[in-house]
């Protein structure tokens, strides 16, 4: 039986659609086409269990109700318009009655007389079976739309229009030697989303995985004939140097550096042997949100990825 997920799915379906991207049609269709063949080859799944219960199982206690793994009842007669019938006869289409119904004796094990207690055990599970339907149902429509919006996150369009970002700019900077570091404060903020900044030399993403990057303008020592080579640039995640970088040259070089690491507090400090200042100084951070992936329901499922992914390489 499928177990609902009320909260988790649902959420992160609204969220896409009200905080939507500049996408256009062609990528919310193209995102659809593997969500729907997923549920596709989900709902019509040939399951061997399902074929042997719909061969069995007697037909005196469901007259009137269809039997396969779907388990709802039938109704008689064609009213209603030719495209509604047409509907009815594809959604109601179960492989595992069909295979069931030209099983060997099928016919005879369908007019079997039972007993009247199994007459009420089969009744018993044919409830049950109608509620398990129901709760596949839910969830094969829980996860196509769950399945199509991510798909439409993970387009180009979306993932630079829900990333992580942040610039940062300093003017003029200083360090001060009688301290073996000091903070690199960024005291100007050119553009911030999805990045917690209170000020100062900290910062946290709000995404797992993010690129840290920043660039020095020029370096000018408080004292003349200073090796400039000495001079660093320090990056820290919780407190604990992740990188480093030593600047060369005259000073009037132009520098970057950029590495992805794992989620936390990044903090910027200024290390050297000497004091000195540090001109047109420029922060950056920049990381994708991730994207959620569902696991297939059963085998079908993963039939169905394989034909996806075939489709993407031809």
């Amino acid at each position: 039986m499928a177990r609902p997920d009320l909260g988790k799915k649902w959420n992160y379906v609204v969220d896409v659609i009200m905080d939507g991207c500049d996408a256009p049609f062609t990528a919310y269709a193209q995102a659809a086409f593997p969500a729907a063949l997923r549920a596709a080859f989900s709902y019509y799944c040939p399951d061997p269990v399902e074929m042997f219960t719909g061969y069995v199982r007697p037909g005196t206690p469901f007259k009137g109700r269809r039997k396969g793994s779907h388990g709802r009842g039938t109704r008689s007669g064609d009213k209603g318009n030719k495209f509604w019938r047409r509907f009815k006869k594809i959604f109601g289409f179960d492989p595992n009655e069909w295979v069931a119904k030209r099983m060997p004796f099928a016919e005879d094990m369908e007019r079997r007389e039972v007993p009247g207690g199994s007459r009420y055990m089969w009744a018993a599970y044919g409830a049950i079976e109608r509620f398990n339907n129901w709760m596949f149902i839910y969830q094969l429509t829980e996860n196509f739309f769950y399945d199509w919006m991510a798909g439409v996150a993970a387009t180009t369009y979306c993932q630079n229009q829900r990333a992580a970002v942040f610039l940062g700019r300093t003017e003029r900077d200083a360090h001060f030697a009688l301290l073996p570091e000091t903070p690199a404060v960024i005291e100007e903020v050119l553009k911030q989303r999805k990045v917690s900044f209170s000020g100062g030399n900290s910062l946290r993403p709000q995404v797992r995985k993010y690129n840290v990057g920043f660039s020095v303008g020029k370096i000018t020592p408080w004292i003349p004939n200073a090796d400039v080579s000495q001079v660093q640039l320090i990056i820290k995640i919780d407190g604990r140097p992740v990188a480093s970088q030593n600047l060369e040259g005259d000073g009037s070089n132009q520098m970057a550096f950029t590495f992805e690491t794992a989620s936390g507090l990044i903090q910027f400090f200024w290390a050297g042997p000497f004091s000195f200042w540090a001109d047109d100084v420029n922060f950056n951070v920049y990381g994708y949100e991730d994207i959620p992936e569902t696991q297939p329901m059963d085998w079908c499922g993963k039939l169905a990825d394989g034909v996806v992914n075939w489709a993407n390489r031809t």
